[in-house]
């Protein structure tokens, strides 16, 4: 089904279209159509375009602030679109804290656009690796596909938590950080972590980065991260196995949560 981004000359057009087409030559003016508008299209500072099934962000928002499109916890709210999609030469650099949290209807995220956009979420703290306020995407249960922006470092705290349904993510290889919890209780079985990725938890000695994810299998390291926090896969029960590309004992915390598994070393 093809996604159509309304705006209002779109609607004023089609709403001209069809009186030319009845006999008359009245037209309507902006004024006159802003009640069916605002029914089905939402501009505002908040950053993006909505229509009833997709948010665009155009190419020329910077910035989406921190809640700017939350729903209530249990999912209720305004906001009800199923796909957020960022427009070719987008300039977005700032997507907020819990900017998408808890939208039921969301399944599809495109930022693929957006070079600018390094961090999902908003640091906190320059000390150490930094702490960094996440949950962008925070209790999206029916959310399964994320693709993540080409330059993305950061993935901050809770970001995804409680994702149940997000099996397909593949994370870029210039992430550096994954926060405390930033994909709890997700749907993945298999996850490959890029060797770019340093820090897995968060400056406060947080961590199930991975946790309570019931269908996570396996998990590939790419690289050697500098820290990876011992709860990082706790409460994994169907996780197995963990291939690492380094020695027994050159990072600490093994089996990092994972009661279950065997770490495959120098793979």
């Amino acid at each position: 089904m093809a996604i159509v981004s309304i705006n209002e000359t779109y609607l004023i057009n089609i709403a001209n279209a069809i009186r030319s087409k009845n006999g008359s030559s009245d037209t309507y003016k902006p004024k006159e159509m802003a009640a069916a508008i605002r029914a089905l299209v939402v501009s505002d500072d908040s950053g993006g375009t909505s229509s009833a099934d997709e948010l665009v962000i155009t190419a020329d928002i910077t910035t989406i602030a921190d809640n700017a499109y939350a729903n209530d916890f249990d999912g209720s709210g305004d906001n009800t679109f199923s796909f957020v999609n960022a427009e070719e030469g987008s300039q977005l650099s700032y997507l907020g804290y819990g900017a998408f949290a808890h939208n039921k209807n969301l399944v599809q995220v495109d930022l693929s656009w957006c070079d600018n956009l390094t961090i999902l979420g908003k640091q906190q703290s320059t000390s150490g690796e930094g702490s960094y306020l996440g949950s962008c995407f925070w209790n999206c249960s029916n959310l399964w596909r994320c693709r993540f922006p080409l330059n993305l470092k950061v993935i901050g705290d809770q970001c995804f938590l409680g994702c149940s349904e997000l099996v397909e993510i593949d994370l870029p290889d210039t992430l550096t950080h994954i926060g405390y919890y930033a994909f709890g209780k997700c749907g993945m079985d298999s996850i490959i972590i890029p060797a770019s990725v340093q820090y897995i938890g968060d400056d406060s000695d947080n961590g199930q980065s991975f946790a309570g994810c019931p269908n996570l299998r396996d998990v590939y390291f790419q690289g050697t991260p500098y820290e990876i926090d011992a709860t990082t896969f706790s409460d994994c029960p169907n996780l197995t196995d963990i291939y690492v590309p380094w020695s027994n004992g050159t990072v600490a915390n093994a089996p990092w949560g994972a009661t279950n598994a065997t770490i495959h070393y120098n793979w």
